[in-house]
């Protein structure tokens, strides 16, 4: 037996009010002897037995009135059928949580587990008694929060209205939900449903669920077939550098969800409308396969493109979007220190040159680098700074952790402490000093993506030559422990070139300046084709891959124009929003909004320009349609949250009433405060008889 209003058995100590009364009131009577009197004792002991023993049945009969009635404001319950000869079911608030992400698309003998979940849910409805109260909660609710119903109407109505979401939810989100609703509950009888095939991947949110420790939970599963799939679970752009006109390669990775191989799947490339690459793939069981598309972007601008695979049971995955930036031209900020040489640099980079791929808008400053000057630049070529302060150098490596891109050439004489503050901002190694001497090229990565395009192969695809400058001296630069690769070593094993990762963009360290002081590299015809491609290298970590969003799970884009006109996000259905938005420096921040569940490609714009573009595709583990049985999802909740669950086994599902049944004999808990009531109604009539009883027989005849 257990109370819903377990506070109120501190009344039970109004139990021992009649008892404290009865001793107080007892009094030791004053001895006085009469000798005449003395041949009443043996009658006086004959009366005193039957008077103690009518006074501890009235103090018995009043303390169990008094604790009868303690525990009927107490509200018990008993479980099981037995307290149903005494009482109806208690009042009730009950949670009915539907799962109805995409995996209850499903079929099996009895059809969609959405459908079957819903008609299990209306059953349970039916069995609301008058006082009880219900909510419905589901993945995607609007508005997020769930109201109570008071009727099964309502529930009905409700129910009614439920379709798939394509939000991803996971069982501790919705308990979490669930949670939520029971803190506006009207009654303290608490039950939480939920009716669920248990897809495994509902179970990987690490954040534990919450519900109160006197609630109880029911775990009611859902489709019984065992399902296959294949699904694409990714898409990238491989390929760093992209121009118009120039064949880039796109990646995309298909798992195989079943238990047989799968062989020769298809896959298509489509951007825009237009199908522009096909691949095939066999996929094994249980390991992703990547397949590999090549196209040329036909112009400049945004552009949407999706893979599509062909059609199977479950369609909602075989389609992934993503977006592709070709930009038109790149902008590069070229900061050199007082008296560096960067003619050859800016004539490299002059638009003059141009041979079809972007344009380098160049500029050139020798102040200050601010945060606010950087944001309009794609890359920062920093030639020679003859001073960097703390403020510069945090300003440069946010700004390549962010997704810009770095240029460093030393200058003469070499600043080693400014270069060294840089470098430990970006979680690189150091500058030594200035090496001297001569020196030429020696190990080369030449199948690094920065070289596609610069070199070319010789005869019969051999491997492409790299013509080594005379170099008089250069900075000796020690790698550090971060990400970084040496793309270019002297022949003494000192970096030439070096990458350095950082956060979303990354930086390119020549040890050498883009001038004759240091070598003849300026000279050289390696010169103009590899700085062109550094920048459109480094750039590409900012610009060519849009972002991509989990369906129903919002974020933020940076969006790099800072505009007094509100930006707008216009729907793959055509529809245009206001979108929270907030400004930056050079840029503004755009909020994706959680309620955005439509898989495909979102625009931000401004009047009628697109300006950035958004791929919202499904969260990969929806397509897994690998499930637990009823008890797994029970112990795997238990371990998770330390949340106790009953496993409610409906029967054939093909009948509601079987499921309601079942969850009806589950539930069996009925108050039963009316019996305590009535029982200290007895006893209190019972202690006014006896005491009516006691005065009539002391009442002189």
């Amino acid at each position: 037996m257990t109370f819903l209003n377990p506070f109120l058995l501190l009344g039970l100590a109004a139990a021992a009010i009649p008892l404290v009364i009865h001793l107080f009131n007892f009094r030791r009577p004053r001895t006085v002897s009469f000798s005449s009197l003395a041949f009443l004792q043996e009658m006086q002991k004959t009366t005193m037995q039957r008077v103690r023993l009518r006074q501890w049945l009235l103090l018995l009969l009043r303390t169990l009135a008094l604790a009868c009635l303690a525990l009927a404001f107490a509200r018990p319950v008993v479980e099981g059928g037995f307290g149903g000869a005494f009482a109806g079911t208690a009042r009730t608030s009950a949670v009915i949580v539907v799962d109805n992400t995409l995996s209850m698309t499903h079929r099996d003998a009895y059809g969609r587990y959405l459908d079957q979940a819903v008609a299990a849910a209306r059953g349970l409805a039916s069995q609301m008694q008058p006082g009880d109260e219900a909510a419905l909660v589901h993945a995607g609710m609007p508005g997020g929060r769930a109201a109570f119903y008071g009727n099964s109407g309502s529930v009905d109505e409700a129910l009614g209205d439920l379709r798939e979401t394509t939000a991803s939810a996971t069982i501790a989100g919705l308990l979490r939900a669930a949670n939520e609703a029971l803190g506006r509950a009207a009654h303290l009888n608490r039950e939480v449903f939920v009716l669920s095939d248990f897809q495994r991947s509902a179970f990987a949110d690490s954040v534990q669920a919450q519900l109160p420790p006197d609630a109880r939970v029911y775990l009611v599963p859902i489709g019984a077939r065992v399902q296959a799939n294949v699904a694409v679970t990714e898409v990238r752009v491989a390929s760093r550098v992209v121009e118009a006109g120039q064949p880039l390669r796109v990646e995309a990775t298909l798992v195989n969800y079943g238990s047989a191989p799968v062989a020769d799947y298809s896959a298509g490339l489509y951007v825009g409308a237009e199908r522009v690459a096909q691949a095939t793939a066999d996929a094994a069981p249980g390991a992703p396969t990547t397949v590999s598309f090549t196209f040329t972007p036909p112009a400049t601008g945004w552009l949407a493109g999706r893979v599509e695979l062909e059609d199977d049971s479950f369609l909602f995955d075989n389609v992934r979007h993503f977006t592709l930036h070709v930009p038109a031209e790149q902008r590069v900020l070229v900061a050199a220190g007082s008296g560096e040489n960067v003619q050859y640099l800016q004539l490299a980079l002059s638009a003059a040159l141009r041979a079809g791929g972007a344009a380098y808008r160049t500029e050139t400053t020798r102040g200050v680098i601010t945060s606010a000057a950087l944001g309009g630049y794609d890359v920062a070529a920093l030639v020679g700074p003859d001073a960097l302060s703390e403020a510069e150098a945090a300003a440069l490596a946010e700004y390549v952790r962010g997704g810009g891109g770095l240029l460093f050439f030393p200058g003469q004489p070499p600043a080693l402490d400014a270069y060294n503050r840089l470098l430990a901002g970006l979680g690189a190694g150091r500058a030594a000093g200035v090496a001297a001497g001569a020196a030429r090229f020696g190990r080369a990565d030449l199948e690094h993506s920065l070289f596609e395009g610069v070199l070319e192969r010789g005869l019969e695809g051999r491997a492409p030559a790299l013509e080594s400058p005379d170099i008089r001296q250069a900075l000796a630069y020690q790698p550090g422990p971060g990400d970084e690769h040496t793309l270019i070593a002297l022949s003494g094993g000192q970096p030439f070139l070096q990458e350095v990762r950082a956060g979303a963009g990354g930086a390119l360290i020549f040890t050498v300046g883009p001038n004759p002081e240091w070598s003849d590299f300026p000279l050289r015809g390696l010169f103009v084709p590899l700085m062109r491609r550094a920048v459109s290298y480094l750039a590409g970590g900012a610009s060519v891959g849009g972002e991509q969003i989990v369906a129903g799970a919002g974020g933020e884009v940076r969006v790099p124009v800072a505009s007094a006109e509100l930006l707008r996000l216009r729907t793959p259905g055509g529809q245009e929003l206001v979108p929270e938005q907030r400004p930056l420096f050079g840029a503004t921040l755009v909020r994706i909004d959680a309620a955005l569940t439509d898989p495909g490609v979102y625009d931000v714009t401004r009047g009628d320009s697109v300006l950035r573009r958004i791929s919202v595709n499904l969260a990969p583990g929806e397509s897994d349609p690998r499930t637990l049985s009823a008890r797994e999802a029970a112990e795997r909740l238990k371990a998770l949250s330390g949340i106790e669950a009953a496993v409610v086994e409906p029967g054939d599902l093909a009948s509601p009433g079987a499921a309601v049944k079942a969850l009806k004999d589950r539930r069996g808990g009925v108050e039963i405060w009316n019996v305590f009531l009535l029982l200290s109604l007895l006893f209190l009539t019972a202690e006014l008889i006896l005491a009516q009883y006691k005065r009539a027989e002391a009442v002189p005849t």
